[in-house]
């Protein structure tokens, strides 16, 4: 399986100098194999995405974690969208309160110039009602978030090996769990690639109670604790540069020289043939 990341920040894109290296784009992650592949969320990095896809006849099929804008924002970008006849699968998970429209919604009334009913692709909406399932030769399965109006991580597995994106999830929440930290680490035993959303430091926690956003030295714990083989700090701070990001990561692999980790950035693809005991 090869990774791809599209969008790796969280909360807004920032676009300008101090966001280039790792990216200003919001979520949105590929995950493939030879000729199949899945898209996890839809922020604005999958406009980028959605270029590269324009001569490619294959179905699209799109997994939701949640309906904030942040994950949802590019898809009235997306180019795919506007081909006759292409086939656009989404998968859409329960939130509180259940909204399975958010996506098409933003594309409706006076929010955007092209209404959503005037696609000339074949969308369809799939309500996530199982904990496990299987997208175009890959298998699924799901785990409540701990953010607020609740969604969905994924592990993607195929082949024997296995992905996990794990974004917008508070490690320990006070006001809205729903996946405690030893189900996660139960879960998350060995998984090849962890990519976990890390949009503070510690010293910011205080402040960003209940948020639904981990510290990225929780993460790490998390990673040592599960044994994962990789994994990527994902969903940066709006207000993060690359030079905050460089400084920090130099500062963690000396306190947790056995992580091997980094923070995700856009552009970066991984293959986890490559993949070696660190």
């Amino acid at each position: 399986m090869k990774l791809s990341f599209y969008g790796t920040r969280g909360s807004t894109p920032t676009p300008g100098p101090a966001t280039i290296k790792y990216g200003g784009n919001t979520a949105c992650t590929m995950i493939s194999q030879g000729d199949e592949f899945v898209i996890l969320d839809s922020g604005t990095g999958i406009r980028v995405l959605g270029d590269e896809l324009l001569n490619d006849k294959r179905p699209v099929n799109i997994l939701l974690t949640h309906h904030h804008w942040d994950h949802i924002q590019g898809f009235p970008f997306f180019a795919p969208i506007y081909q006759l006849n292409r086939e656009i699968n989404i998968y859409v998970p329960k939130t509180e309160p259940r909204d399975d429209n958010a996506i098409l919604a933003q594309m409706d009334k006076s929010y955007f110039p092209v209404n959503y009913r005037q696609l000339p692709s074949k969308i369809t909406l799939k309500s996530i009602q199982k904990t496990c399932f299987d997208v175009a030769g890959f298998s699924i399965k799901c785990l409540p978030i701990n953010h607020p109006n609740e969604g969905l991580a994924f592990v993607v597995s195929r082949d024997q090996k296995h992905i996990a994106y794990v974004t917008d999830n508070e490690l320990f929440p006070e006001l809205h769990q729903t996946t405690d930290y030893e189900l996660w680490l139960a879960v998350l035993e060995n998984i090849d690639v962890l990519i976990h959303d890390g949009q503070y430091f510690d010293f910011e926690l205080h402040k960003k109670r209940d948020w639904g956003h981990s510290s990225v030295e929780q993460v790490l714990v998390l990673a040592e604790q599960c044994k994962a083989k990789k994994t990527f700090i994902y969903s940066h701070a709006p207000e993060r540069t690359d030079d905050d990001l460089d400084e920090y990561f130099q500062r963690l692999i000396k306190i947790m020289p056995s992580i091997n980790f980094d923070f995700a950035k856009e552009g970066l693809q991984f293959d986890l043939s490559d993949l070696k005991e660190f």
